[in-house]
C-alpha cells in the first residue's frame, strides 16, 4: 500500500548555544556592562589593598598559560585593584588556579568559591515534545520544569597588596618591636631585607593571611639622591645628598652595584622622615634601593646606573680604539698632475713611501722618459 504525502518543512535559522553567548558578551561588553555568559570567573584581587607590579607580573603568567590552548577571556581592574578571567566552563577554571598557583608569581590564596544559578535551558527533545503537544516553545528563563541548568562559578583569589621594592613596618619574628623592611622580590614567598642590615626573612602565603601587614610606601614614592662621597674605610656606606647645598647624609649602600656607589652617581632612595606611617627609628634618613637613570624603578626591570661601570669602560675604550684603527687604516689615494709628478722626481724625498716597499726612482725616470718620446712623435707627426 502506498499513499502520497504533502509536508511542509519550516526553515528556522538561529545560533548555537556557544556562539549566541559569545555574542551577547560581546554584546553586553560594548553596552559597557562588562559582563556577558560564562561558566567559570576567577576574580584576583589585592587583599585590602593594590599591588601593580605584583598584577603585571601575573598578567605575564596569564598570557603564558593562554599559549597552553586554555581558552579565556580577561579584564584588568583600574589602579592594579585586580584581574577578571572568564571560562567558558567551570573545570577551566579550576585548571587555570592550579596553573597560576604552579607559575609561582606571587603569594596565593583560594578565598571563596561560589556556585549561582543562571538559567534553566529547554534541550532539544523538549521543544519538539512541546511542539507535538501545541505548546508554546519558548522557554522561560526561569523554568524549574526544564531539562538542563546552567550554573555560573565564581572563584576569589586573593594576593597580598605587596610589591617589589615596597617598604613595610612588621613585628620581627623574634620579637623586639616594628621594624623597617625594604620588600627585595614577590614569588611563591615574599622576601624581606631590614634596612638596618641585621638580616631578612622570608614570608609565605599562608603565613602573611595569618597575619597580614601592609606596606607603608610603594615605588611611586622614590625620590633621586645624589652620591657626593664614600665613607672611608667602609665600601657599604655612602653619602648622599638631595638637593645641591644639603648636607650630605651618610646611607647604607650595600644593596647597590659598586658602579652606583661612585661620586655623582645618582640613585633612587626612600625618605623615611617624609613618609607618613614610618614611625620607626633608623640609622639614616635614606634607604637606598637601587640605581637611578633614566628608567623607573616602576618598570619590571631593575634600572641602569648613570656611572658607568670598569667593564663598560673597557668596552667603551676598545670600541673607539677599533673605530679610530679602522679610519686609520683606510687606503688614501692622491692623483698627481703631470707637472706635480715632475716636480716630485725632481725631489725624490718628497715622494709619500709605502710602508714596507722602497720606491724604483730609475724606473720612474725610464717611465717618464718614453712618455715624453711617445708625446714628441705623435704630436711632431
Amino acid at each position: 500500500m502506498r499513499q502520497r504525502l504533502l509536508l511542509e518543512f519550516v526553515e528556522e535559522r538561529c545560533k548555537c548555544a556557544d556562539c549566541a553567548g559569545e555574542a551577547r558578551e560581546r554584546r553586553n561588553r560594548k553596552m559597557g556592562k562588562g559582563g556577558g555568559d560564562f561558566g567559570a570567573r576567577v576574580q584576583i584581587r589585592a587583599h585590602g589593598g593594590s599591588c601593580a607590579r605584583t598584577m603585571r607580573s601575573l598578567e605575564d603568567a596569564i598570557r603564558a598559560i593562554g599559549k597552553t590552548g586554555l581558552a579565556f577571556g580577561a579584564a584588568r581592574l583600574p589602579r592594579g585593584k585586580g584581574l577578571d578571567v572568564d571560562f567558558a566552563q567551570e573545570k577551566d577554571g579550576d585548571r587555570f588556579v592550579d596553573e597560576l598557583r604552579r607559575a609561582g608569581r606571587a603569594p596565593l590564596r583560594v578565598a571563596s568559591k561560589t556556585r549561582k544559578l543562571v538559567t534553566h535551558v529547554a534541550t532539544r527533545a523538549d521543544v519538539y515534545s512541546r511542539r507535538r503537544r501545541g505548546s508554546p516553545v519558548d522557554v522561560p528563563t526561569q523554568d524549574p520544569k526544564a531539562n538542563t541548568v546552567e550554573y555560573q562559578k565564581t572563584i576569589l583569589l586573593e594576593v597580598p597588596p605587596i610589591s617589589k621594592w615596597d617598604l613595610v613596618v612588621k613585628e620581627p619574628r623574634g620579637g623586639g618591636g616594628p621594624a623597617l623592611y625594604l620588600v627585595s622580590s614577590v614569588r611563591r614567598e615574599i622576601r624581606l631585607d631590614r634596612v638596618d642590615g641585621h638580616g631578612g626573612e622570608e614570608v609565605n602565603g599562608e603565613q602573611y593571611f595569618r597575619k597580614p601587614f601592609e606596606s607603608v610606601a610603594s615605588a611611586d614614592a622614590l625620590i633621586d639622591v645624589r652620591v657626593v662621597d664614600t665613607v672611608p674605610l667602609d665600601d657599604a656606606r655612602v653619602m648622599v645628598q638631595r638637593h645641591e647645598g644639603d648636607a650630605p647624609v651618610q646611607a647604607d649602600a650595600s644593596r647597590l652595584p659598586l658602579a652606583s656607589r661612585k661620586q655623582d652617581a645618582v640613585v633612587k632612595a626612600y625618605d623615611v622622615e617624609s613618609i607618613v606611617g614610618a614611625d620607626v627609628k633608623t640609622s639614616s634618613r635614606y634607604v637606598l634601593v637601587a640605581p637611578g637613570g633614566k628608567r623607573d624603578v616602576g618598570d619590571s626591570t631593575t634600572t641602569a646606573s648613570t656611572v658607568l661601570s670598569r667593564k663598560q669602560q673597557r668596552h667603551a675604550k676598545r670600541r673607539a680604539n677599533s673605530s679610530a684603527s679602522v679610519a686609520s687604516d683606510a687606503p688614501t689615494e692622491r692623483d698627481f698632475g703631470e707637472i706635480e709628478f715632475r716636480e716630485l722626481l725632481d725631489q725624490p724625498d718628497a715622494i709619500p713611501e709605502e710602508e714596507g716597499e722602497e720606491l724604483d726612482l730609475e724606473r720612474l725616470r725610464i717611465a717618464s722618459e718614453d712618455s715624453e718620446a711617445l708625446d714628441a712623435e705623435f704630436f711632431g707627426a
